[in-house]
């Protein structure tokens, strides 16, 4: 059973304790953002958590991993309030890097 507003949250199992722990790192910079928290987080999978990406409930996945996660979470806010960005053509943002790459639909 789904509960209303409440991310879906992939690999952070019984056992998955750093996956866990990431994943509400995550999900609590994203709440704490004001620009992010607008957007609202569908799900998360934590399965790999160098890989660890979220889902906004528009559909926009983020890749963020679990690392500086201060520093990712700001770079994700400069992109999103590019007035460049047109987010109906982007499949994808990841912010692992020093600059994010954006994935575009096909």
């Amino acid at each position: 059973r789904k509960l209303s507003g409440v991310p879906v949250i992939t690999g952070a199992g019984h056992f998955a304790s750093r996956q866990r722990a990431a994943a509400i790192a995550v999900l609590k910079a994203v709440r704490e953002s004001k620009l992010l928290a607008k957007y609202g987080v569908a799900s998360l999978d934590a399965r790999d958590i160098k890989e660890l990406s979220f889902y906004f409930a528009s559909g926009l996945e983020v890749k963020i991993g679990c690392e500086n996660l201060k520093a990712r979470i700001r770079l994700l806010e400069n992109t999103l309030r590019d007035p460049r960005l047109m987010a109906d053509r982007i499949r994808y943002i990841d912010v692992r890097f020093e600059n994010a790459v954006i994935g575009p639909k096909e």
